[in-house]
């Protein structure tokens, strides 16, 4: 899947802040999860990821293969119609439109192509919001996308939860995929849950010292005390001093060091007793080729400063549900 992916592919602007041929080898990480939308043992993919970690990415191109490869009827759904009519318009059409590979499946009747429903020579893609009941449960899909789940509404007024009445649709098709996406806001918000239902799967890179793997952890990431003056941190001296630091052997690697950690990272389930072909992935923003481990330093001092701050640093930059912070507040 990767290799027709990197061949066939060339992203623009507007999808990604690299454009051009679709290559993966800044985000080794996403390879795995590409692989899983051409995996029919793959029957849910949750994905808890931090922010700028090629996320979105990652569906579009794992929805723009299917379309070429195994085409099936797929619903998109976005919190709202809105954010669906606008993800349509600004990312998804614009891939279809630029590559060959894609746009050659466009039915010529341009009445057929349309922001929210797309019917191509093999397969339907229709886009909708969670605020929409009735375009969640209106019909039956091979492939449902769930993107931002945590900010779904919990129940549609009368209705069930748009989760449940989105996953109601691919009952009729058994070779189906669900995927659902979002940075975390609470330990009993539905992507967690998802995460929790899968097999946790985490990214773990090997230490340039002693060769250990290790997960990429807030803990992780240190700077030198010494930075701080009179209660006061030198933003300046914390991001030159900050590194991230091997649990085992506490060698300090340095931004130039990610580039080789990614490569030779690989996914480990944590939960072998999970559901089998339940796939879950947590990522933090500490992974992304480029963010910077110093800025990120720098933007937690920043954040905890200010109300909610905290709790959005945990949230968009760690992937993680916001809980009490402990030592995290006082570092």
């Amino acid at each position: 899947m990767v290799e027709w992916a990197e061949g066939n592919l060339k992203l623009s602007e507007r999808i990604t802040n690299k454009p051009g041929s679709y290559l993966t080898s800044r985000t080794p990480y996403v390879r795995e999860v590409l692989e899983c939308f051409a995996d029919d043992r793959v029957r849910r993919l949750a994905l808890v990821w931090g922010a700028q970690t090629s996320k979105t990415t990652a569906i579009i191109v794992g929805m723009a293969y299917k379309l070429d490869n195994d085409p099936a009827p797929c619903l998109w759904v976005m919190p709202s119609t809105h954010l669906a009519r606008s993800f349509s318009e600004t990312r998804w059409m614009p891939l279809i439109d630029q590559n060959p590979t894609l746009a050659r499946h466009k039915e010529p009747d341009p009445d057929k192509y349309r922001l929210l429903e797309q019917h191509f020579d093999r397969m339907s893609v229709w886009f909708t919001g969670s605020n929409s009941p009735a375009s969640l449960s209106s019909r039956s899909i091979a492939a449902l996308c769930m993107d931002e789940l945590d900010k779904f509404p919990a129940k549609g007024g009368k209705e069930s939860a748009p989760l449940q009445l989105a996953e109601a649709r691919v009952a009729t098709y058994p070779q189906h995929i669900i995927i659902t996406t979002s940075t975390p806001t609470y330990e009993d918000g539905a992507i967690w849950e998802e995460w929790l239902k899968g097999d946790q799967r985490k990214y773990f890179v090997p230490c340039a010292g002693c060769g250990e793997a290790f997960v990429m952890e807030w803990e992780t990431i240190k700077w030198s005390q010494e930075a701080k003056q009179d209660s006061a941190w030198n933003m300046e001296a914390v991001a030159e001093t900050a590194r991230c630091h091997c649990p085992a052997c506490n060698h300090a690697h340095t931004e130039a060091d990610k580039a080789q950690m990614l490569e030779r990272g690989e996914w480990r389930a944590t939960d072998l007793a999970a559901e089998p072909g339940r796939r879950s992935y947590h990522l933090s923003s500490l992974y992304a080729p480029w963010r910077k481990w110093s800025d990120l330093a720098v933007k937690f001092l920043q954040d905890r400063e200010t109300p909610g701050g905290l709790q959005d640093f945990f949230n968009r930059e760690l992937a993680l549900p916001w809980k009490a912070a402990g030592s995290l507040i006082t570092t």
